[in-house]
């Protein structure tokens, strides 16, 4: 056997022949007929790992077949909450507390709450602001407020000549205080007085013009009055009788027509209705006050601080003014106003 094996390796040499080729073609001639071939071309390829028949083609392990593309974060719609990057909690936008969450992989509002009157937003919650520091009842009152079950009262006041009662959350108030006209509106809002208006005025000081034309005043016989359309003032048509400073008050706080308050009026008052192109009497008395006489004088109720006890008095004869002692003697006219 082994001349054989030289001889054909000698052979092999000649006919260009490997000797490794040759060897294993002899390995060949010992297998038995019946061996299978391990690298039979009728197996055919092995099929590759990642690429199973059977298996189906395997998702790659960091994405997961069942979610669905992922949303870039720039097609996320703006509002609050992405554009500040809260992804839970609640957070302060203003007065308003906006409770923010993810929803579809992007940040999202899922509330928002206005704190309210007398609140702010901070740290997360709302909270009563500074101003209005005193908590009740789930309100947030101004400091020094009483507590109503109906939220914050208003305590008793004076603000800027009107005089205000206590009142409940929502009511509303106001009178002018004594030696001021005009009238005065209030409304109590979280234990503090919002105005509504305030036309209290200082009747010793003018803000109107002093005189003006008889178109200005209008008659009206029903309640014995005459109204003059630049003052605003409503004047007693029939002047009262000759009689004391005191029985002149006393007279136009119980005269009662037209239902309201009268009063005898400040010596600036009774000088608005002087007409200085007119003398004896000083007044335009074809239009209404026929009643005045010449040298007739007229009590106000402003007093003399040049002489204590004295009250200032209107002369409509000349237009003119002068002070006349307050005492049981003296009697001058008196004419009432509202």
């Amino acid at each position: 056997m082994r001349h054989l094996i030289a001889l054909s390796i000698a052979a092999a040499s000649i006919v260009g022949v490997s000797a490794c080729e040759l060897i294993v073609g002899t390995d060949d001639l010992r297998r038995p007929v019946d061996a299978p071939d391990s690298s039979s071309s009728d197996a055919g390829p092995e099929p590759d790992a990642g690429t199973h028949p059977d298996a189906g083609q395997q998702p790659d392990a960091g994405q997961d077949s069942d979610a669905g593309p992922q949303p870039d974060a720039s097609t996320c719609p703006d509002n609050f909450c992405q554009l500040n990057g809260y992804t839970s909690g609640d957070h302060c936008d203003g007065t308003s507390l906006v409770g923010c969450q993810v929803k579809e992989g992007c940040a999202v509002v899922g509330s928002r709450v206005d704190c309210g009157p007398g609140r702010t937003c901070g740290g997360g919650k709302c909270e009563c602001d500074p101003g209005h520091g005193q908590a009740c009842n789930g309100f947030c009152c101004v400091t020094g407020s009483t507590c109503e079950s109906s939220g914050c009262g208003c305590p008793t006041a004076a603000i800027d000549g009107c005089q205000l009662a206590a009142a409940a959350e929502g009511g509303t108030g106001g009178t002018c205080a004594a030696g001021l006209a005009g009238t005065c509106s209030y409304t109590c809002r979280l234990g503090g007085w919002e105005v509504s208006s305030n036309g209290c005025v200082d009747l010793e000081w003018v803000r109107w013009p002093v005189s003006g034309p008889a178109a200005q005043y209008t008659y009206d016989s029903a309640n014995d009055s005459v109204t003059d359309s630049v003052t605003g003032l409503v004047w007693q048509y029939t002047s009262g009788a000759k009689v004391t400073l005191s029985t002149a008050k006393a007279g136009c706080a119980s005269r009662t027509n037209g239902g309201k308050a009268w009063r005898l009026p400040t010596v600036i008052e009774l000088l608005s209705i002087i007409d200085p192109a007119r003398n004896s009497p000083a007044i335009d008395s074809s239009k209404f006050f026929v009643d005045l006489t010449n040298g007739s004088n007229f009590w106000t109720t402003t007093p003399a601080a040049i002489q204590p006890g004295y009250a200032w008095v209107v002369d409509f004869k000349n237009g003119g003014t002068l002070v006349v002692q307050d005492t049981a003697s003296q009697y001058q006219f008196y004419r009432c106003v509202r």
